[in-house]
């Protein structure tokens, strides 16, 4: 309790000092959020499956019941197929976007919702090159799909959930920017007022 009586005594004191600060730091955050460029996020759900193999009249097959499984169990390499640079920056080939410079994988986020499902965002400043990119990965894990299956596993498969993409714009969070900057000048300023108040209190 004292010590709140103290911090009390002290925002009283210099508190024109620290209202300049507070002041100062939502300036700086306004404008850093001000510089920021707005982001068009493309998204996608895609569905990882797998075809299982027909019964037939003289045998049958349990791969239907093992099929979802397989697929569940894929799903987390289609994940690395997506976070990786050589196929987001093959994508970005196919897609005829100007990579040069950049770490093109870094725009792309991919988080498995559910055992074969997956959801797909590509974030870049312009709305068109953010849904060609994501079509682009979307087209080109499901063709490196069908040709790891033909290595291992047989006729699995990627492809989105709905024909339908969706882009939508991100812009910066210019009020969260103002007022987190605010309130880190006004703790700068009540610091510097308990050091000045400690420099200034008379010892021995």
């Amino acid at each position: 309790m004292d010590d709140l009586k103290s911090y009390g005594k002290l925002i009283i004191q210099y508190w024109r000092p620290i209202l300049v600060l507070v002041i100062l730091g939502g300036v700086v955050g306004f404008l850093y959020a001000s510089l920021q460029t707005t982001k068009f996020v493309a998204s996608a759900t895609l569905f990882v499956g797998k075809i299982p193999e027909a019964s037939t009249d003289s045998y049958y097959t349990f791969e239907g019941f093992y099929s979802q499984q397989a697929a569940a169990d894929y799903t987390d390499v289609v994940i690395g197929l997506l976070k990786s640079k050589e196929l987001a920056v093959e994508a970005a080939m196919d897609a005829k976007l100007d990579t040069s410079g950049e770490s093109i994988e870094s725009f792309v986020e991919a988080k498995k919702t559910a055992p074969q499902v997956i959801n797909l965002k590509v974030a870049l400043e312009n709305r068109e090159d953010a849904k060609k990119l994501l079509l682009a990965l979307t087209k080109l894990v499901d063709k490196r799909s069908k040709d790891l299956a033909k290595q291992g596993t047989k006729n699995l498969f990627v492809e989105s959930a709905s024909n339908q993409t969706s882009v939508y714009a991100v812009n910066p969070p210019t009020i969260l920017y103002t007022l987190g900057s605010s309130v880190i000048g006004g703790f700068i300023g009540i610091l510097a007022a308990a050091f000045i108040n400690y420099i200034k209190t008379p010892r021995g």
